[in-house]
């Protein structure tokens, strides 16, 4: 149906319009007493409990492997270089990364969280060496493979004094 000019006049026309305008005016009113709250006479609004809504929290692992790969080689050269990550140095985040994070910032007094702040990573590296040469021998060759390797080297000499 095309509402034009024609549709619109005489008393049709005029009990549209009418029609239409009530019908307005009755959905403006009832959409703006819905949006209030109905006020009890004498009586105060419930209160409501409402429980906080907390964001979701990254995990270490997530916030590890949000760095640059530069930057998780970087951590993990310095936290084998303070001795408490013993795995490959490959930049992969794994769990023995984290486990690492947390023991130093628990040997450093913080709150192992998995995840170090600006703080404790500009401590980690200004403690941990710079280079693999800076740091001796690794601890982890027991005197078992010391033996081990002399002998295939063919050192003779082996626990013997000159």
């Amino acid at each position: 149906m095309c509402f034009n000019a024609i549709t619109f006049n005489g008393l049709a026309g005029f009990v549209m319009r009418t029609m239409l305008a009530a019908t307005l005016m009755f959905t403006a009113a009832a959409g703006a007493n819905a949006q209030t709250t109905p006020q009890i006479p004498g009586g105060r609004p419930k209160t409501v409990q409402t429980v906080p809504i907390r964001p979701a929290l990254q995990t270490p692992s997530e916030t590890a492997d949000a760095m640059a790969q530069a930057d998780r080689l970087s951590l993990q050269s310095d936290l084998a270089g303070v001795g408490r990550y013993n795995g490959a140095i490959t930049g992969d985040v794994s769990e023995r990364m984290v486990n690492a994070i947390k023991e130093y910032q628990k040997a450093k007094g913080g709150k192992p969280t998995g995840a170090l702040n600006p703080q404790e990573r500009a401590a980690l590296a200004e403690t941990a060496p710079r280079n693999l040469s800076d740091r001796g021998k690794p601890p982890l060759i027991g005197a078992a493979d010391i033996a081990s390797s002399r002998r295939f080297r063919g050192d003779a000499r082996h626990g013997q004094q000159a």
